[in-house]
């Protein structure tokens, strides 16, 4: 084999590798309600991790309680962190048509936000619904860097990193402030330092990527779930991250971790948002 077509057999084993799929058990139920309906006309949940948690389990304990089949994608992250937007948004895409989701609604925690206008702007036919949950929204052309007030304390621990005690009392405080012990030993187990923070926008440091959300449909129906108690991204700097994006806001009394701590609080707003969708006859 050739080295370029070798190098490029590996590309495409990462490419497939981040597009890991996490089926919830409802998906077989939901499977029983609609009857047998043709895979096509499926609709479902696309779920996006947050920063540090790219491996996509955080959504675990959400799923079972969606009132829709759902899925969960990792973010490229480790030996990952450098696949491409485009690859990206293509396995997305590509594992949509596995489970048979002709549209979804799309839920992007965190940084996870950052690719969910990017799908909508590649393949507007397939998004019912974009979803940011405390999600990072910078202003068109701006910076993730932009919307975050600056802080010493944060800038010192990550400059540490995880090999020193303080980093993880930071993280405690920001990231997992409302967790008990047993979700802060979750997170911290799979916390992922090495996780591109733009994840699919290019191998650039994050204050350097511009981001553009030119060609997104107006149309795209659009929600913001502020979590009241955040300390890593503060209900302040969500309220501008919604305005961003021009999403409508719901609240829920969570930290950042709200996937981890208060999974059937958020299945019960998704479900609202799916609900109301359909209520609306939304069209993609």
């Amino acid at each position: 084999m050739l080295p370029g077509q070798k190098r490029a057999k590996i590309r495409n084993a990462l490419v497939a590798a981040v597009a890991t799929i996490a089926l919830s058990t409802n998906l077989a139920a939901a499977e029983t309600a609609v009857g047998h309906q043709p895979a096509a006309e499926r609709e479902g949940f696309v779920l996006f991790p947050g920063a540090n948690q790219a491996d996509g389990l955080e959504w675990q304990k959400v799923m079972p309680n969606l009132s829709l089949p759902a899925l969960a994608l990792e973010l490229p992250h480790g030996a990952t962190a450098n696949v491409t937007r485009t690859d990206y948004i293509k396995s997305v895409l590509s594992a949509m048509d596995r489970v048979g989701f002709k549209r979804a609604i799309l839920v992007g925690h965190s940084g996870g936000g950052l690719i969910v206008p990017q799908i909508a702007i590649t393949a507007p036919e397939r998004v019912r619904h974009m979803v940011f949950l405390s999600a990072n929204v910078p202003p068109e052309g701006a910076t993730v860097m932009d919307l975050l007030p600056f802080d010493p304390i944060a800038m010192a621990t990550w400059i540490l990193g995880p090999t020193y005690r303080v980093f993880w009392w930071w993280q405690r405080r920001t990231l997992c402030s409302d967790c008990d012990d047993q979700a802060w030993a979750f997170v911290r187990k799979h916390f992922d330092p090495s996780c591109n923070y733009l994840y699919v926008f290019s191998s650039n440091p994050a204050n350097l990527e511009h981001v553009s959300r030119h060609g997104l449909p107006p149309s795209t129906p659009r929600t913001f779930i502020k979590l009241l108690g955040d300390q890593a991204l503060p209900p302040r700097m969500q309220d501008k991250a919604a305005a961003n994006i021009g999403a409508q806001i719901v609240t829920l009394d969570s930290g950042h971790m709200a996937p981890v701590t208060h999974p059937k609080e958020l299945a019960t707003i998704l479900n609202r948002i799916a609900n109301q969708d359909l209520e609306k006859g939304a069209q993609p």
